[in-house]
């Protein structure tokens, strides 16, 4: 069984729609979570990154990423932004135009961890609306 293509942690670029569901021309940054551990060109799943900080409501988690305006950093990031924790995105690998870097371990960690306080406060509100 031949290795998968990409892992988690790495940062891809890939033309997926918004959050509208409009497919702009330009690629936007997409930090892998999770590939298919047996089927080589599986679906990627991930995270959108986002470069505006100004569009964050206090409902709309974000972790802002390592960057580098120099040198890009070992993400291949040049400005600052954010993987948006409730912007999830399935990306066909056909559509992957690049990798241009990855995250630490530790960056991975901490972003799992935040994932699953916001699941648990989604949890909670839904209880609460019932």
């Amino acid at each position: 069984m031949a290795k998968p293509r990409y892992k988690p942690g790495q940062v891809i670029w890939a033309r997926v729609p918004d959050r509208n569901g409009v497919v702009k021309d330009k690629a936007r940054p997409i930090l892998v979570i999770l590939v298919h551990p047996k089927i080589r060109d599986a679906p990627l799943f991930g995270l959108a990154i986002s470069t505006r900080a100004d569009n964050y409501p206090q409902d709309d988690p974000v972790i802002e990423m390592p960057w580098d305006a120099s040198t890009g950093s070992t993400t291949g990031l040049y400005e600052w932004c954010a993987v948006v924790l409730l912007w999830r995105v399935a990306v066909e690998q056909v559509d992957i135009e690049r990798t241009s870097g990855a995250v630490s371990d530790e960056f991975m960690e901490t972003l799992s961890e935040k994932m699953k306080e916001v699941e648990f406060w989604i949890s909670q509100v839904r209880k609460c609306k019932r």
